[in-house]
């Protein structure tokens, strides 16, 4: 068993201080953050700026936009997806079509045999399944299918093979009409592949106990949170001047920031330092009292 301390997720304890559970959870801050510090386990944020959603797509090749033209883009990729998901049903069509006429096709030219050669064929098939090693139906079912191979030439076939090519083509038939519209969606799929889309949103915030006690002439440390996927949250969950409990954060990637030094700066000559953060995977979000 290993333990392993993050930066971001420790904090140094009073001399005093006693080992053991604590009453509540240990609350980072921003002042307590570093870039490298890895993983935040808990933070107590006030709002204070939340910014319109906007659109990324995961695969970086369109950069950011927002909701009224993601209502462009998916209004016209379902439109190409209905055209397309036409057309493929139309083509399996036509190939039921031909698997049938083949199907067909085989009857008619197995059934006139002679019923003692089919019989004699169907004792040799109980014995050693009526199959020829050299002989490959399922090829030779594909070709008919493709029109490759021309009707007569199955004529001169001996009636071992044509059993052998009738089982192939029943087989072909079952396994069109049982994966038809997994087919369907396959195909669906390689020519309008479906949107890699993430809703991002910005909120700007600051820790709720600093900001209880800061000194108006005191400039203080200003969250900025990338917030990666809208979707797992109610619509309009982020308010302004509201207070959130928010579990499991990171800061952002190549990240930079010196808390230290905004402490130090004087109020009219800078603005308050911005800590980027970003949400995880395992990120949960608590809504919490302004009171509480």
């Amino acid at each position: 068993m290993r333990l392993y301390l993050q930066g971001n997720a420790t904090s140094r304890a009073r001399w005093a201080e006693s080992l053991g559970l604590r009453p509540r959870p240990w609350v980072a801050n921003l002042s307590s953050l570093t870039p490298d510090g890895g993983k935040i386990p808990l933070m107590d944020i006030l709002i204070v700026k939340v910014y319109p959603p906007t659109f990324v797509d995961q695969d970086g090749r369109m950069g950011r936009w927002e909701l009224a033209q993601e209502k462009k883009l998916q209004v016209a990729w379902e439109k190409e997806r209905e055209r397309e998901a036409a057309k493929i049903a139309l083509e399996q069509e036509k190939e039921l079509e031909r698997i049938k006429e083949v199907a067909h096709l085989v009857a008619s030219i197995y059934g006139p045999k002679p019923d003692e050669i089919r019989r004699l064929s169907a004792d040799k098939e109980m014995e050693d399944d009526g199959e020829d090693p050299g002989f490959d139906a399922d090829d030779m079912c594909d070709n008919l299918i493709e029109g490759e191979v021309l009707p007569k030439e199955l004529q001169s076939l001996p009636v071992e093979k044509m059993i052998q090519l009738r089982h192939a083509v029943q087989r072909r038939y079952e396994s069109f009409r049982s994966a038809g519209s997994e087919e369907l969606q396959r195909k669906l799929n390689d020519r309008v592949p479906l949107r890699r889309t993430r809703n991002v949103q910005v909120v700007h915030f600051r820790d709720f106990q600093s900001f209880k006690q800061r000194s108006p002439s005191r400039p203080s440390l200003l969250g900025q949170l990338s917030v990666q996927d809208l979707s797992r949250l109610p619509d309009g969950f982020f308010k302004e001047g509201s207070r959130y409990w928010v579990e499991n954060l990171q800061p952002q990637r190549n990240a930079r920031w010196d808390s230290s030094s905004a402490s130090s700066h004087s109020s009219s000559r800078a603005g308050p330092c911005e800590v980027p953060l970003t949400t995880r995977r395992d990120t949960r979000w608590t809504i919490i009292g302004l009171d509480a």
